[in-house]
Parts: C-alpha cells; sequence; structure tokens
C-alpha cells in the first residue's frame, strides 16, 4: 500500500468511510492450485472479506452479493456464452479479475476484466492485480456508486 504525505493528499471524511468499507470478494475458480494460492493471499488483506462459489452459481452469487471484486476463470461455464455481465442479465462488479491457463480466449474479456491473469501465476502477480482491482473500487465508490448488500460471511475456498 501507497502512503501518502498529508502536504499532498488530504482524505476528506466521505473518503475515509469509503476506503474504510472492506472489499468484497466472490472468487469462482475451479482449479484446485490456484484457489488455494489466491485465498492464501486473501487471508492476509485485513480489507477484503471473500466468499467463494461453485462456477455454476456465478450469476446468482453476483447478484445475491454484490461483490466489488470477482475473481473467475474464463471457462466457467457463464462466462464462456458471455462477454460481458450485462449479457449475463448483472450489473458488472466494479472489478473483474480473469484467469486462464491459454492466453487466448482471454482476449473477449479484455474490455470486461481489470486485469487478466494467465496460470500459473506467483503471489507477486496476484498482487498487482488486486491492487489494480481495489484501486477501481475505490475510484468506483468515490463516484457514488449504489449502495450494496453487505457481503456474507467468509467460506472456506480450501478444499
Amino acid at each position: 500500500m501507497r502512503s501518502f504525505s498529508r502536504d499532498t493528499w488530504q482524505e476528506t471524511p466521505a473518503q475515509a468511510h469509503v476506503q474504510s468499507v472492506p472489499m468484497r470478494v466472490l472468487l469462482v475458480e475451479p482449479d484446485t492450485v490456484s484457489r488455494r494460492l489466491i485465498c492464501s493471499m486473501l487471508e492476509y488483506e485485513s480489507d477484503v472479506t471473500l466468499a467463494c462459489a461453485d462456477d455454476c452459481r456465478l450469476v446468482s452469487s453476483v447478484q445475491e452479493f454484490a461483490p466489488d471484486l470477482v475473481i473467475l476463470d474464463v471457462h466457467t461455464p457463464a462466462i464462456r456464452l458471455a462477454e460481458s455481465w450485462g449479457a449475463l442479465g448483472v450489473k458488472a462488479p466494479p472489478a473483474t479479475i480473469v484467469t486462464a491457463y491459454d492466453p487466448a480466449p482471454l482476449s473477449a474479456f479484455a474490455s470486461v476484466a481489470t486485469d487478466i491473469l494467465v496460470k500459473p501465476f506467483d503471489a507477486e502477480r496476484f498482487q498487482t492485480a488486486l491492487d489494480m482491482a481495489k484501486s477501481r473500487t475505490i475510484l468506483c465508490r468515490n463516484v457514488g456508486a449504489d449502495e450494496r448488500p453487505s457481503a456474507p460471511e467468509v467460506s472456506s475456498c480450501k478444499d
């Protein structure tokens, strides 16, 4: 996390509230190794609330939890059939990270994704993607994003 000197940056009370609200993350990752890596990294993020869903529950989970960030595999059945959140009938989350082993199918999601991760990825690359997603989430919140329901209790993402 970057720190700013008080001389160059002043945080308003509204910004402080927006930034203190945990980022709601929905993880839909069928690959066990990738899911474990992502879950282990997110455990140490104090400003993240994590929920996991099966790939068949992607759309209903997005509708129910209204996450700030969705991390999903490009081969999730619903994603293979649509190239946008709107085509799935759900409001787009502020940030999306898409993963895949093969970079070829990822190009269709370039306009939807905050970042794209080709597997296998390491912790540093994931952290870069997460930082970009956090920045986008804060920006969306600051421009008056709709009130969203609170995230569900953290569910286990481990096997």
